[in-house]
């Protein structure tokens, strides 16, 4: 249930308090430091677009760096900056997300916001604040429609796996709009039904034009694949998806009976995202999103770079965004009939019940 907002800002300040004595004590590494030198070593927008070339990511974190750097005079702004944006997604989500009190202080406690997002100083804690407030707003889309294209086009450009999360969102927000009544019957199409659609599209393709690498890079073999391995990648993504999150265990499996674990691990979670799947089934679109963003995660990983925590992390705040959509969507109805009687209402109801309780323990 939504929090109050004296209630929701309380337990952000705590939940700031933490991450902020955590990341005092926090050594920046590597990647938090190359961002931030690349940032503040580029004397203007131009350059700083130069230099992101065969970086493999979009240009948001870096310009959010650039224009810290430029006013602060100073690098110390990343670690403050970092616990802002993880501080106010934690807000949005006490503040607007569907959940009982129990389960958002289980996910705020968990090793994602309160780590993996906020006190390393990386582009995920922002797609983490955007994804939240695309939740909060996905609701108002008939009279916020680009507000909800805005936020889903910034959250483009924060990483490449939050690019597939946002190309599943325009699917299902396009399926809801293509067969909702009022779109069939308006003739002729308006410029404003289509807008947001094309802004969140502008968003994707210039986010995808800036992390493409060229054929110098060392760091993926995305010039060097052939038919044989995408068609290889598109099958372990089609049937079990889930194996990229024991991708890196799997070189490491010794014996036949631990490879045999780790697959096994692998399929359980494939049929735990199938069964999501069948849950969202009387909104079509969020079932789709669900499946789409699984398959394209897989094929990242598989593909083009090799995921780990911090990526696959996205694919749960994903789903309880779902969940989150789907819970306070009354403006939906579900349509045909036999989608409905097809998910029966325990089904419906457990899964809503126990996701933020299962999928902390799937990271």
């Amino acid at each position: 249930m939504p929090l109050r907002p004296w209630q929701a800002l309380i337990g952000t300040l705590i939940y700031a308090a933490a991450v902020a004595v955590v990341s005092w004590h926090h050594g920046l590494w590597r990647d938090e430091v190359r961002a931030l030198n690349i940032a503040s070593g580029s004397h203007s927008l131009a350059e700083l677009f130069r230099n992101l070339r065969n970086e493999g990511h979009p240009a948001l974190w870096y310009l959010l760096l650039h224009a810290g750097f430029r006013i602060t005079g100073s690098m110390r702004f990343l670690k403050p900056l970092s616990v802002l944006i993880a501080s106010s997604a934690i807000y949005i989500f006490l503040r607007h997300a569907p959940f009982r009190p129990g389960q958002k202080a289980l996910f705020a406690a968990g090793l994602l916001p309160l780590y993996e997002y906020s006190v390393m100083c990386r582009n995920y804690g922002i797609a983490m604040l955007l994804l939240f407030a695309g939740a909060a707003v996905y609701r108002r889309r008939g009279s916020g429609s680009l507000r909800l294209a805005l936020l889903l086009a910034l959250l483009a450009h924060t990483n490449a796996y939050a690019l597939i999360l946002v190309i599943a969102l325009l699917s299902a927000w396009v399926m809801e709009a293509f067969f909702a009544p009022s779109f069939l019957s308006r003739r002729p199409l308006h410029v404003a039904a289509i807008a947001p659609a094309v802004l969140v599209g502008l968003g994707v393709f210039s986010a995808m034009w800036i992390m493409y690498p060229d054929p110098s890079t060392g760091v993926t073999h995305l010039h060097t694949l052939t038919a044989s391995d995408l068609f290889c990648g598109l099958r372990a993504a089609l049937l079990c998806p889930a194996h990229v999150l024991f991708f890196r265990l799997h070189g490491t499996a010794d014996s036949p009976a631990l490879w045999a674990l780790l697959a096994t691990a692998g399929m359980l979670v494939t049929l735990l995202i199938w069964f999501f799947a069948v849950a969202l089934l009387p909104q079509v679109g969020l079932s789709l999103a669900l499946l789409l963003s699984a398959t394209g995660f897989s094929l990242l990983s598989d593909l083009i770079y090799a995921g780990s925590l911090r990526h696959f992390g996205q694919f749960y705040l994903f789903l309880l965004v779902l969940l989150w959509i789907r819970d306070r969507d009354d403006t939906v109805p579900p349509r045909p009939g036999w989608q409905c009687r097809l998910v029966p209402w325990p089904l419906s109801r457990l899964h809503r019940a126990l996701a933020p309780y299962l999928a902390p323990a799937l990271w």
